[in-house]
């Protein structure tokens, strides 16, 4: 299983990576990498400090097939950067995994029967610091989520679209069984699969090609409690300065129940350089 989802994962990056020249007809697709680096050093400043050094890197890439009514848009995100301050060894500050694949078939522009396949993990482990020494919480596919869901998708505006779906939410795990466990029985258990209701929004702003604003929100209720709503929202700034550097900023946004009975969040800034295609 783990196998086959790192060849999907990895399945649009190969197909942009074939030719630097756009498709002809029904394809189309957009590759977006980018990469910021920062550091400071002090040696005898009597104001004091520490020195610094922080790196980041993401690729985003999309590829679309669409001949007519039918429709197979794909999309790869992909974000990796981590932080060192003093004498302190090297932390993670992003990463993240993330696959969508989605097939359809157009009945009008508010009704698109589609069915869809996700996958989200990260690259490298995790670790809880505030112990000694630090205790590892996650690998890489270790969680690995996955879903699963067939629904209709409306396009309300060029920049705003909605699906409502039905399907299925799984997590499976190796070592970490925490992310899959039901703490309620006595067995540990490595996966866990639910049943439920998606509801998914899209943005996608741009403002003369110099301001960028996406956002997605994934909303998930079980079948079996369908007041416990799981929520994973993801909103994205970026600021042209010149043709290859752009400001940017995002916020992460989760909550899930079976994890922690708290709101998460995450929130990321940088000056990267940026290089497109087409």
């Amino acid at each position: 299983m783990r196998r086959f989802t790192c060849l999907l994962l990895l399945l649009p990056a190969l197909l942009l990576a074939q030719d630097a020249e756009a498709p002809a007809g029904p394809w189309s697709y957009e590759l977006a990498v980018n990469a910021g680096l920062s550091q400071a050093a002090f040696s005898n400043w009597a104001a004091g400090g520490e020195n610094a050094l922080a790196y980041s890197a993401g690729l985003s890439g999309l590829l679309d097939y669409e001949p007519g009514e039918f429709f197979w848009n794909s999309e790869l995100k992909l974000a990796f950067g981590q932080s060192k301050t003093g004498d302190a060894d090297f932390r993670k500050s992003s990463d993240s995994i993330d696959f969508a694949t989605r097939a359809g078939y157009a009945l009008s522009p508010l009704a698109r029967l589609f069915g869809e396949f996700t996958a989200n993990t990260q690259f490298a482990p995790g670790y809880d610091y505030d112990t000694d020494p630090p205790l590892t919480l996650s690998a890489f596919a270790d969680p690995l989520y996955l879903t699963q869901s067939a629904g209709v998708e409306s396009q309300w505006f060029e920049w705003w679209s909605t699906r409502l779906s039905v399907g299925a939410k799984e997590t499976y795990t190796t070592e970490y069984t925490y992310w899959a466990d039901d703490p309620e029985t006595a067995e540990i258990e490595s996966s866990r699969v639910e049943g439920g209701l998606f509801f998914n929004s899209d943005w996608d702003l741009a403002w003369d090609e110099v301001f960028g604003f996406t956002s997605q929100l994934r909303l998930f209720a079980h079948f079996t409690e369908l007041t416990v709503i799981d929520v994973d929202w993801e909103s994205a700034l970026s600021v042209s300065l010149t043709g290859w550097l752009e400001l940017q900023a995002g916020l992460t946004l989760r909550y899930d129940e079976d994890e922690i009975d708290e709101v998460q969040l995450s929130q990321t800034s940088a000056l990267s350089v940026v290089f497109k295609l087409p």
